[in-house]
């Protein structure tokens, strides 16, 4: 998980840590947005990998949120979780590794 703000990195092998974050995006409303064609910036992403090794990248913008290169419009704001996240992979989790990059 990254944090487009600060560019810090946050990263664990702890699928229970998501546990939270996982039932809050099975209750969002998703439509895919008109125009594919966003701007540029935002405020998290979130790289997952299967077991076999393929990514697939979240990108958060609050009520926009891109799969990949497909963005779809979200019934709600998602920044409240995603601080939730973030704070729960910084403060309680052993498995978790924190690194700041330039954004």
């Amino acid at each position: 998980m990254r944090n487009g703000q600060s560019g810090e990195l946050l990263t664990t092998r702890n699928i229970d840590s998501f546990q939270p974050f996982m039932q809050f995006m099975r209750s969002l409303s998703y439509s895919k947005t008109k125009n594919q064609d966003q701007g540029v910036g935002y405020l998290y992403y979130i790289d997952f990998l299967d077991k076999d090794g393929n990514e697939t990248r979240i990108t958060f913008m609050n009520h926009i949120l891109q799969v990949n290169q497909t963005y779809y419009d979200v019934d709600q704001p998602t920044t409240p979780i995603l601080q939730q996240l973030e704070s729960a992979l910084r403060l309680g989790q052993p498995n978790v590794n924190a690194r700041r990059y330039p954004g």
